[in-house]
C-alpha cells in the first residue's frame, strides 16, 4: 500500500522535478518504507538510484513518483517506479493484487520472466501481455499509473469498486494525477476555488463522492472500475476521459434457492486471499456480523494452515453503553482464539488533533465516526500491525441498513408479490432494529424524496446564507436520484458507486493510510457482487433476517448470539458531545469565518452554546471551515 504521483508537461520543465518531489513529500504517511521518482524527457530518462544521461538536471516533460509500505516483497527489488526488463514501460502502484500467485503463473506459461516477488512485477508485466484487458483477471483493490515511455502515453486505472483513490488534474499542455488531493493542491497555482455543487449536495443532502468532481474546482476523482489514458504529446486528446472497463456479471444460482454454500465458499476465499501478506495481519472487530464473519474465517484459515501467533483484534470499547459492542467482541475473541486489543477512543484529544485529522480526510464530514476510527488506527499503528481486514462494504452488498427494507419492500410490491411485502415487514419488526410504526413512517419517507428535501431544508436554513439556500435547493435531483432504485442491481450499483460506499472508502483510506496501515475489505470482492446480483433480495432480506446469506452461511461458524444479533451499532461517536466539548477551539474558528459566503456562522455560533441544531449539521459546518483554511481554497 502505497502514494503515488505523476505529472505531464507539454513542454520541457526543469521544475517539473521539484513539483514532482513535493508531491512525493506530502504522501510520506503512505508509505514510509521507501521513496522513488523517474523523470523522463528529451535527455534521456533518470530514475532514484541510477543515473541515465542528463542526469536529474536536465529539463523534464514527465514524471512519476512513489511512497512505499512494504507488504508483498519486503525487499528493494519492489522498489518504484519500476521499469520492465527493456526500459519502456514504468509502473507507480498503490494497492494489492490478492491474486498475484495465480496471474504470475498464468504468464509463466506464457514465457513471461520475474526479476521480483511482488505483486508490482506481476501488475506491470500483465498490462504489457494484456494490456488494457488485464484488469478482468485481477482480484484486489488498485490505483496505478503506467507509463510506456515509446509511444510516451500513461495510463491510469482504478479498482473495481474505488477502494483505493486516484484523483488528476488537468488544464491545457499539463496533466497530473495522485492519491491524495493535497499532492496535487501542491502542483496547482494557489488560490484554488471551492466547487459550490459539491458542497450543496454535501450540506443539504448528506451526500458526498458520489461524482468524479471533488470539493475543489478542477480535481476531479477517476471513479472506480473505469481507466483513462493521456496521450503525452496530445493531452487536449478526446481519450484523455474516463472508460468504463467493468461490467457486473452476475452468478446465477437454482431459482428459490439461496445457496448459502455457494456464498460462504467464496466468502472464505475472499478472506484466504486478503491473508496474503509478507507482514503480520490483523483484524478490526466491533462484535457485528460483518467484522465477526471476517474475524471467525480468517482465524480458522490461518490454524489450518498451521499459522502463528493468533490473529489479533483491535476492538473499539466505549464507557457509554449505547455505544459498546464489548461484549459481543469477547464472544468472538473466544471462539476464534484471537489475541484481544482493546482501544478505547475519547474525545479529550479531539481539540489537540483536529487540524491534522481535517487535513487528513481532504473534505467535510457530518459525523465524527470518523475520529472514532482515526483513533483505532493510531493505535493499531502503534501496535506495528500494518496489514488489517474490516468489514467495510458488508452493510452495502448485503443491505444490512435499517433503511434499505425500504426498497426491499418496493421491490416486492412492485413485483406483484404483495403477501410477501405485508409477511416482510410485520416479521421485520422482530427481527429488525425497528418497531413497526418506525418501519412504516420509513418507507413513506424515503419514498418521498420531496418530503426529505422539505425537512432538510427547515435544519439547514437558519444556519446557510440565501445564495447557497437556493443554491441547495436547486440540487434536489441529486437526492431523487438517490432515492429512486429500479431493482437490486439499481440500487447496489447507486450505493456502491455513488450514494453510500464511496465516501465511506474515501475516509477508510485516509484514516488508515495516515498511520501506514493497509485496509482490506473482504467484502468488496468482485465475486460476492456477482453473487448477490445473481440470487436477488431474497437471499438478503428473508423471513424478517437482514443479511440472511450470511447469517445462514457463518451458521456454526461464529457465536451464536452474534449470529442472530438484530440491534446494530459499527463504529459510532457521539458527535454532538464530543464537538461542544471542545467548543473554545470551534468558537474561535467560527469568529475567523465571519463573512463566509455559504455559513451563517453567527447563528452557528450561538447554536453551538445554546443548542438548536442537528449534530450533523453543526459537523459539517465546522469540518467545511477547518478544511477551507487547512487548505486555503477560496469560497
Amino acid at each position: 500500500m502505497c502514494g503515488i504521483a505523476g505529472i505531464l508537461d507539454a513542454t520541457p520543465q526543469r521544475s517539473l522535478r521539484d513539483s514532482l518531489r513535493t508531491m512525493v513529500s506530502l504522501a510520506a504517511h503512505r508509505g514510509p518504507d521507501d521513496e522513488g521518482m523517474a523523470l523522463f524527457g528529451p535527455a534521456g530518462v533518470w530514475s532514484a538510484g541510477r543515473d541515465a544521461p542528463g542526469g536529474d538536471a536536465g529539463e523534464w516533460t514527465a514524471g512519476l513518483g512513489h511512497r512505499r509500505l512494504s507488504i508483498i516483497d519486503l525487499s528493494p527489488a519492489g522498489h518504484q517506479p519500476m521499469s520492465d526488463p527493456t526500459g519502456r514501460y514504468w509502473i507507480v502502484y498503490n494497492g494489492e493484487m490478492y491474486n498475484y500467485v495465480e496471474v504470475r503463473e498464468d504468464l509463466r506459461k506464457l514465457g513471461r520472466e520475474f526479476r521480483s516477488h511482488s505483486d508490482t512485477e506481476v501488475l506491470l508485466q500483465a498490462f504489457i501481455e494484456w494490456g488494457p484487458g488485464c484488469l478482468a483477471r485481477f482480484n484486489g483493490m488498485w490505483a496505478f499509473a503506467i507509463w510506456d515511455a515509446a509511444s510516451r502515453k500513461l495510463f491510469l486505472a482504478r479498482d473495481r469498486f474505488g477502494v483505493k483513490p486516484l484523483c488528476y488534474a488537468a488544464r491545457p499542455g499539463w496533466f497530473a494525477f495522485a492519491s491524495e488531493a493535497k499532492q496535487l493542491l501542491a502542483a496547482l497555482p494557489a488560490g484554488q476555488t471551492l466547487n459550490r455543487n459539491t458542497a450543496a449536495d454535501f450540506f443539504f443532502w448528506d451526500i458526498q463522492d458520489h461524482s468524479e468532481e471533488t470539493f475543489v474546482e478542477g480535481i476531479r476523482a477517476l471513479p472506480g472500475g473505469h481507466f483513462i489514458e493521456v496521450d503525452g504529446d496530445d493531452m487536449g486528446s478526446a481519450r484523455a476521459a474516463p472508460q468504463k472497463y467493468w461490467i457486473p456479471e452476475p452468478e446465477r444460482g437454482p431459482a428459490g434457492d439461496i445457496e448459502a454454500g455457494r456464498f460462504r465458499e467464496l466468502f472464505e476465499d475472499s478472506v484466504r486471499l486478503r491473508l496474503r501478506s509478507d507482514v503480520p495481519v490483523g483484524v478490526t472487530l466491533s462484535g457485528g456480523l460483518d467484522s465477526s464473519s471476517i474475524a471467525c474465517v480468517a482465524s480458522g484459515l490461518q490454524r489450518r494452515d498451521g499459522a502463528a501467533p493468533p490473529l489479533k483484534a483491535f476492538t473499539a470499547v466505549f464507557d457509554d453503553p449505547g455505544y459498546s459492542e464489548e461484549r459481543f467482541a469477547d464472544a468472538v475473541v473466544r471462539r476464534a482464539g484471537l489475541a484481544a486489543a482493546r482501544i478505547r477512543p475519547g474525545g479529550h484529544d479531539l481539540a489537540r488533533d483536529w487540524t491534522r485529522f481535517v487535513q487528513c480526510i481532504e473534505e467535510p464530514f457530518a459525523t465524527l465516526s470518523f475520529y472514532t476510527n482515526w483513533k483505532v488506527y493510531e493505535r493499531i499503528g502503534a501496535h506495528d500491525v500494518h496489514v488489517i481486514l474490516n468489514g467495510q462494504g458488508g452493510d452495502e452488498l448485503l443491505l444490512g441498513y435499517e433503511r434499505y427494507r425500504v426498497p426491499f419492500l418496493s421491490f416486492l410490491a412492485g413485483s406483484g408479490r404483495l403477501p410477501a411485502a405485508v409477511r416482510e415487514m410485520v416479521r421485520g419488526r422482530a427481527r429488525g432494529n425497528l418497531p413497526l410504526w418506525r418501519l412504516a413512517l420509513n418507507l413513506v419517507y424515503f419514498r418521498m424524496p420531496a418530503l426529505r428535501a422539505w425537512r432538510r431544508g427547515r435544519m439547514l436554513r437558519p444556519f446557510v446564507t440565501d445564495a447557497f439556500f437556493r443554491l441547495g435547493q436547486s440540487r434536489v435531483g441529486t437526492l431523487r436520484e438517490a432515492s429512486s432504485h429500479r431493482d437490486l442491481a439499481d440500487l447496489l450499483s447507486k450505493e456502491f458507486g455513488k450514494f453510500q460506499l464511496q465516501h465511506l472508502l474515501h475516509h477508510e483510506d485516509r484514516v488508515s493510510m495516515h498511520f501506514a496501515v493497509e485496509s482490506r475489505n473482504p467484502f468488496l470482492d468482485y465475486r460476492l457482487f456477482n453473487f448477490i446480483l445473481g440470487h436477488g433480495v431474497d437471499a438478503l432480506l428473508h423471513d424478517g433476517w437482514s443479511k440472511y446469506v450470511l447469517r445462514q452461511a457463518m451458521d456454526g461458524v461464529i457465536p451464536e448470539e452474534v449470529r442472530t444479533r438484530t440491534d446494530k451499532m459499527g463504529y459510532d461517536a457521539p458527535t454532538g458531545r464530543l464537538l461542544r466539548e471542545n467548543a473554545g477551539a470551534f468558537r474561535e474558528l467560527l469568529d475567523r469565518n465571519g463573512g463566509d459566503p455559504l455559513l451563517n456562522t453567527a447563528a452557528i455560533r450561538r447554536a453551538l452554546d445554546e443548542g438548536g441544531i442537528a449534530d450533523s449539521v453543526l459537523c459539517s459546518a465546522l469540518s467545511y471551515l477547518a478544511w477551507k483554511e487547512a487548505f486555503a481554497i477560496a469560497a
